[in-house]
């Protein structure tokens, strides 16, 4: 993936700059794309960062956002805890994760 290190650190800053000004959907959307970027790579410290800003933005007032927010938080936990223990052989989509509790193919 070409350029994912600044496309990551660009996500997340523009994240953090987005929940500043209270624009917490806008926010947890560049956050679900920092995440993916983090799993291709399965770099549990950037999916750490996802976590804590994903944390953050759960508090929002908004059901939606909120709901979006610990969709990403539950996404992030499952790729770090099988990053940490070896089980990550493949990339993991949403689907992945969601389908069924299976194991990636």
């Amino acid at each position: 993936m070409p350029g994912a290190d600044s496309e990551f650190l660009t996500l997340v800053s523009e994240a953090q700059a987005a929940n500043a000004r209270g624009q917490t959907k806008r926010a947890v959307s560049q956050l679900w794309r920092a995440a993916n970027i983090a799993v291709f790579q399965n770099n549990a410290e950037r999916l750490e960062t996802v976590l804590s800003l994903a944390n953050a933005a759960a508090g929002d007032r908004s059901a939606s956002v909120r709901k979006d927010a610990l969709r990403l938080t539950t996404y992030c936990e499952g790729c770090l805890s099988d990053i940490r223990s070896g089980k990550m052989k493949k990339k993991r989509s949403i689907a992945d994760l969601f389908t069924f509790n299976r194991e990636p193919r």
